[in-house]
This record gives C-alpha cells, sequence and structure tokens, in this order.
C-alpha cells in the first residue's frame, strides 16, 4: 500500500479500488521509467535445472 500512495501518489480510493494487475502494470511501469529491466520469470526447466545442480553442490543426507 505504501509504494501505491507515495510512489505512485495514489488517493487511498483509487488504490482500494484498483484490481491487483492494475497495480502491478503501474508498477511496472513506474519501474521501467525509473530505468529498471524488468526480465521474464525463470522457466520451470530452468528452476529444475538449478535445483538439480545446487542439490549436486550440497550432498545433502538422505531423509532418515
Amino acid at each position: 500500500m505504501s509504494s501505491a500512495l507515495g510512489i505512485l501518489k495514489w488517493s487511498p480510493n483509487t488504490f482500494w479500488q484498483a484490481t491487483f494487475y492494475e497495480y502491478t502494470a503501474a508498477m511496472k511501469g513506474h519501474l521501467v521509467s525509473q530505468g529498471v529491466e524488468i526480465k521474464s520469470p525463470m522457466s520451470r526447466d530452468e528452476y529444475l535445472t538449478l535445483k538439480a545442480e545446487d542439490a549436486a553442490k550440497t550432498k545433502r543426507m538422505p531423509n532418515a
């Protein structure tokens, strides 16, 4: 809520009437206007690859 009222300068009424998607789009727009690079989320395959690499690095004890 503080980001909507402070950064976006929305009124409380605007904030409470906005949907999650409107708020998210407004924040993304603000971040892009400030020069922040918005990256797409990690794919499931990328996540599973990183998870497997991490598991190989940190040889965990099997569940007892």
